[in-house]
């Protein structure tokens, strides 16, 4: 007679899942880290899982097989037992891979609130008609063709993005503010996150912790490859639109790029998503340890 099959526990796979996150955060392989947390797993079976038994398994594991992760994982843990909320800003273009990198990021360090600049701007101009506030209804790399008053092709993008964007983050500051209040960490990513431009920053820092990092592709080639897989991934982000924009689209990169340099923000190549995370997740550890 055929062996049933092994029923699945779920609650254990959950539990491997986010004890896996706790060392791909100090830069465990994806490979190794499921495998130490199936083995500690599997030896507190039978047992209650005391957060501090984890934590002592955990340390006999790394100093036998990465004794220089040890530090890091303490210092992972203190980041995030930490009462301040941790509030992740992800600026970077059109196509750049944003949202992405948002949800990777949010996943390894267990945010569930991730808001696109794109949803605030949505919610946004449903209260402000298209005859009320006609730029806040084109795309970030369509506006310039709203701007009469200036001269420059350039200068009308430029200047219509920028309007476009000031007004999206009054909506940004409302999530900021919400998710200090609500004591939750959060990530927030768009192509309206403009480095100097949100001074309001300044007096949410001794409440949270805000981390801004500007993700960018310099190179134009693999810009363009980023909507290709965008429009495998969901046909219906018609990768034609964005061609026919990529003037525009280039523009606004560069400007926010420009930006980020002289705002020292600090400015990630997305050519891999794995390193593009690492980076993300340095930056945020650099920021508790080394300000």
């Amino acid at each position: 007679m055929p062996k049933s099959p092994k029923t699945v526990d779920a609650s254990q796979t959950f539990y491997v899942d986010i004890l896996a996150r706790s060392l791909l955060r100090i830069g465990i392989p994806k490979y190794q880290a499921y495998e130490i947390s199936h083995q500690i797993s599997d030896q507190l079976s039978h047992q209650a899982k005391d957060p501090k038994e984890v934590a002592r398994l955990v340390e006999v594991i790394l100093k036998a097989k990465y004794p220089k992760l040890l530090g890091r994982y303490h210092d992972w843990r203190k980041i995030m037992n930490s009462e301040k909320p941790l509030i992740i800003l992800i600026d970077g273009g059109t196509g750049i891979g944003t949202s992405t990198l948002a949800m990777r990021v949010g996943w390894l360090l267990e945010i569930i609130r991730i808001v696109s600049t794109d949803s605030v701007r949505e919610v946004i101009r449903q209260f402000l008609r298209e005859d009320v506030l006609p730029i806040l209804h084109a795309s970030s790399y369509q506006v310039g063709e709203l701007v009469k008053e200036v001269k420059s092709e350039h200068d009308r993008l430029i200047f219509g993005f920028l309007t476009q964007s000031k007004e999206v983050l009054h909506g940004v500051e409302a999530v900021v503010r919400r998710a200090i209040k609500e004591k939750v960490n959060a990530i927030i990513e768009g192509v309206h996150l403009v480095p100097g431009e949100m001074g309001f920053l300044k007096k949410y820092q001794k409440e949270a912790t805000i981390v801004e990092v500007m993700l960018d592709v310099k190179l134009k080639s693999k810009h363009q490859q980023h909507f290709q897989s965008r429009h495998l991934q969901n046909a219906n982000r018609k990768k034609q639109r964005y061609m026919r924009y990529f003037k525009e689209i280039r523009l606004v990169r560069d400007f926010l790029v420009c930006q980020a340099e002289k705002n020292d923000v600090p400015v990630v190549e997305n050519y891999d998503l794995r390193k593009a995370e690492q980076q993300i997740l340095e930056i945020v550890y650099s920021h508790y340890f080394h300000p």
